[in-house]
This record gives C-alpha cells, structure tokens and sequence, in this order.
C-alpha cells in the first residue's frame, strides 16, 4: 500500500466508483497475439483486489488493443491505478497505461469515473516518488533517457 493516505483513499474512490463494472466471462483476448487461455482464466480466478502485478499486468500491456474494450478496462481499471499508485509494474510502464486511458477516451466517461481518475492523476503526481519496488527495481520509464549534451553552452 502507499504511504500517502490521501493517494490510498483517491485509489479507495476508483474502487467504490467503478465497482458497477462487472467482469465479462471472455474479455475477448488475441489468443494468437495477447493471451493463452490459462491467462485469461487467470484474470477470472481471484477478486479484482488479489490479482497481482503479473496478472493484472499482462492484461494491461494489451488492454483496448489486443486484449478486451472499454467494458474491460473499466473493470480492471482501479487495480491497474492501484498498482501503479502502490508497486508499480515491470511491464507496462505508466506512460502505456495513461497511453490506454487515452485511447479509451476516458474524458467522456460519466462525470463521476471522469472525476474518479482526474484525482488520481491529480494526487499520484503530487505524490513524492516512491521507493523502488520489487515489481519496478530500476524505477525506469519508457520515455527514452536525455542525450549527453555534446557541445558546451560556453565555448
């Protein structure tokens, strides 16, 4: 859990505020490209709130492009923001899940999960960075390294 109780209850909020998202029976995975069977079964075999890291993590890699719809990541959504309010993935990296969101057109969702994830947003970036994670040991990003300045500003 996080350390930043006002972070926890905002994570608290997306839970309460898309618990009305039922887990579909299929969510429709690539079985040629996303999934196998056993991961899709995986997702189904424990409450949203247990599903750890790798589990939750492999559905987020391909959520809305090869693996599930909206119907999908709203339900999968508060532990996916959980996790990376909390641990952290290995794969994908926060900038792919905002990246879904995105796609998702999560601007035009009803007014409360609109304003549910505008305060995560809100809180995890006034949040100080955490402690590297066991699931995220180099705290890496996907966004690319700055390149060494090659010239001096003062020659």
């Amino acid at each position: 859990m996080t350390e930043d109780p006002h972070l926890r209850a905002v994570v608290e909020q997306l839970y309460d505020v898309f618990a009305s998202h039922p887990l579909r029976r299929w969510t429709d995975p690539c079985l040629h490209c996303s999934a196998t069977l056993d991961e899709e079964a995986t997702l189904h075999a424990a409450p949203l709130r247990e599903l750890g890291p790798t589990v939750i993590g492999r559905y987020a890699a391909s959520a809305m492009t090869t693996w599930g719809d909206e119907r999908d990541l709203a339900h999968f959504l508060p532990r996916i923001l959980d996790i990376v309010a909390t641990q952290d993935f290995s794969w994908p990296c926060v900038e792919v899940v905002f990246a879904t969101l995105r796609h998702a057109h999560w601007h035009s969702w009803p007014e409360a999960e609109h304003a549910a994830i505008q305060d995560f947003l809100l809180a995890k970036w006034s949040t100080p960075p955490a402690r590297k994670s066991p699931h995220n040991p180099s705290a890496r990003s996907c966004a690319p390294s700055p390149k060494p300045r090659t010239t001096s500003l003062h020659t």
